[in-house]
Formats: structure tokens, C-alpha cells, sequence
């Protein structure tokens, strides 16, 4: 008899740790054309999941790509078109949205369907056809999330040709997740997703003289967003668009480079490459040096503790996007900042004029002492 129990409790035991350890996904597709001439109207797509229970859920990865297509205009081989694609969960009172549905501005999107921002992905282009980025985002800490049975993912498409004719948006995200996972509402409540995000004008080279290094922060502070505590993971793109005239430099000059930079600012170094600043997120330039001087950039301090550090290159008048991703986890504290630079990287003295940068980075960070 005792034996028959030991068994049973045996199994039960072993079958729930299979349960919970069970990767599960769900995979989500928008392929939406529309005519526009702004970035007035964001159109949202809800997905459910399958069980569409209450329970908890851990994210592990989310996978995937964006894709554009944009319509030549007349003759001419080059052409403006970008979409910020976003991916949300959220358990509004409200309900859902309906596929499709029109949202006017991101402020109505978060009082009508408030949530936690998984993800955002960036894509441009400047000449005709189409363009594709990929992305595999892991989280070795995961992303609790509490499903609730009126709640839902759902993809937003923020863009625009700027010329009305048809643009053609499409993505495909894969969440992977484990279910059945034991964490109470506390422990949700303690993972918080920011953003660092801001778009730019950056000169890529230095060759004609001093140029401007631009950041994007995200201050550590018991008043701000970012608490002292541990950051879990930043993730996300950065795309670098050449303006119209790199056109007409010959094709063997107008190489272009910029550097990008996420790093974490230790030992009140913040305050120092940053004099002044508030609690919350901020942008700031400060100069570079000239030709092949050393940047003086404060993202190459010591006190620096780098998260990703890439290169962009381009040649002439196109767009060019990358991915970052750091996993381990990094001790925050008061006075610290999270920073994502953008840097002229080349001495090319026949590139004139600038990039667009435009950063759209995720911040994981567990508060501690709160």
C-alpha cells in the first residue's frame, strides 16, 4: 500500500515538473496593406492564446520578423517608408481590440488597452521592394505575465510610404512560453519593461571635423522608472537611414559608418557624462573629436559597462538595421543609467550630411528594496 502511494506521489510529482517545464508557443501573423499619407492612424491585431484560461505564463523567447513593401514612385529609384511594429499583452477590462481596429496615438492605445510592451521592431526604407528583418529574442530569467480569460497579445503596425499608395506591412511574431508556472501577482508585479527609444540625426564620420555623438537614457533612480535593483536583459533594433543626398556621392566614397553603443554607467558617472539631468528618460549630444581622434565619448569610460557594442555600415542613400540583445543580469544602483549611444564611426571626408538613427531597445529590470 505504501509502496502503490509512494508511486503515485512519485508520478504526480514528475508529471508536474514535465508540465511546468513544457515549452508551449503561439505564433501570430499580420500581413495588413494600407494607403496613407502620415503616421496618423495605428491599426491593432489581437491574438489569444490557445488555452485562453486564467493562468500564469513564463516567457522565454520571442522570435520572428518584420517585413515592408514599398511601391516605387514614378522614376525615381528612391523612396521614404518606415513602420514601427509593436507587440503588447494585455488584460483590459474593456476587452480586446477588434483586427484591424484604428488607433489615433499611442496615448489612446495605452488608456484604451493598457499593458506590458514585449516588443517593438523598427524598419525602413528608402529604396522600392521590399525589406526583412529577422529576430530571435531569448530571456533566461523569462517574462511572467498573468493571463486573464478577457486578455490577449496583440500586434500594433505604426506606418507609413507618405505617398498613398499601397504599403505593404507584414510581421510574425512566436512567443514561447512555459505554462502552469507558480508565481503570484507579487511576482509579476516586481518585472518591469521600459523602453529606450529616440530617433536621431547623427553625422557618420568625423572627416571634415567634430562632429556629434547622440545618447538615449534611462537614469537609475528611486524617483524615476528604472529603480535600483537588477537588470535582466536589454533586446530590441536600431536602424540607420541614410538622408537623400549620399545619393550623389560616387558610390566608392560615400561609405558610411555609426557605431552603437548600450552600455550601463556605474559609480555616479552618469551624473558627470550627463550634468543636470532628471529621473526620467532624456536625450543628449555632446562633440566628438576630429579625423582618427579618440572619441571622448563617455560610453568608453571605465565606469562604463558595455551591453552591446555594433557597428552599422552603409554605402550611399540606403537603411540599414541591426539587433541587440544582452541576457545576463547587472546589479543597478542609485545614480547608475542605462545608455544607448550613437556614434560618428569613420574619417570619410566626402560623406556630407547625416543619418537618421532611430534606437528601439527593450529594458527587463526587477526593482529590489522596494
Amino acid at each position: 500500500m505504501f509502496r502503490f502511494i509512494f508511486i503515485f506521489i512519485f508520478i504526480f510529482i514528475f508529471h508536474s515538473i514535465a508540465i511546468a517545464n513544457t515549452l508551449n508557443s503561439i505564433s501570430m501573423d499580420v500581413d495588413f496593406t494600407k494607403k496613407s499619407k502620415n503616421f496618423q492612424i495605428k491599426n491593432i491585431f489581437p491574438f489569444f492564446l490557445p488555452e485562453n484560461s486564467s493562468e500564469n505564463i513564463n516567457i522565454v523567447s520571442i522570435n520572428g520578423y518584420a517585413l515592408t513593401t514599398t511601391l516605387p514612385l514614378g522614376k525615381s529609384n528612391f523612396v521614404s517608408s518606415e513602420t514601427l511594429f509593436g507587440l503588447t499583452y494585455t488584460n483590459a477590462p474593456t476587452g480586446c481590440p477588434y483586427k484591424g481596429e484604428a488607433i489615433s496615438s499611442y496615448a489612446e492605445m495605452g488608456n484604451r488597452f493598457p499593458g506590458i510592451p514585449l516588443a517593438a521592431v523598427i524598419l525602413k526604407q528608402t529604396r522600392p521592394g521590399t525589406n526583412k528583418f529577422s529576430f530571435n529574442y531569448k530571456f533566461p530569467k523569462g517574462i511572467p505575465i498573468n493571463v486573464l480569460p478577457n486578455g490577449c497579445f496583440f500586434i500594433s503596425l505604426d506606418g507609413s510610404d507618405f505617398s498613398n499608395k499601397d504599403y505593404r506591412m507584414k510581421a510574425n511574431f512566436n512567443v514561447i512560453y512555459k505554462k502552469n508556472i507558480k508565481i503570484n501577482e507579487d511576482d509579476i508585479k516586481k518585472i518591469f519593461i521600459n523602453n529606450i527609444d529616440a530617433e536621431f540625426l547623427v553625422a557618420p564620420s568625423t572627416g571634415r571635423g567634430p562632429a556629434l555623438n547622440a545618447y538615449v537614457v534611462l537614469p537609475v533612480s528611486t524617483s524615476g522608472v528604472i529603480k535600483p535593483g537588477v537588470l535582466l536583459g536589454v533586446y530590441g533594433n536600431v536602424a540607420a537611414t541614410a538622408a537623400s543626398e549620399f545619393h550623389q556621392e560616387p558610390s566608392y566614397s560615400a561609405d558610411w559608418n555609426i557605431r552603437e553603443i548600450v552600455a550601463v554607467y556605474h559609480h555616479n558617472s552618469c551624473l558627470k557624462a550627463f550634468p543636470g539631468h532628471g529621473s526620467g528618460k532624456f536625450t543628449w549630444n555632446d562633440p566628438t573629436s576630429s579625423k582618427n581622434l579618440m572619441n571622448p565619448t563617455s560610453a568608453l569610460w571605465k565606469t562604463s559597462e558595455l551591453l552591446g557594442n555594433i557597428e552599422i555600415l552603409g554605402n550611399g542613400h540606403e537603411s540599414i538595421t541591426k539587433s541587440i540583445q544582452y541576457k545576463k543580469s547587472i546589479i543597478l544602483s542609485q545614480g547608475d543609467c542605462i545608455v544607448a549611444a550613437s556614434l560618428p564611426n569613420s574619417i570619410n571626408p566626402y560623406v556630407s550630411g547625416a543619418l537618421n538613427i532611430e534606437v528601439q531597445l527593450k529594458v527587463i529590470s526587477e526593482p529590489r528594496g522596494f
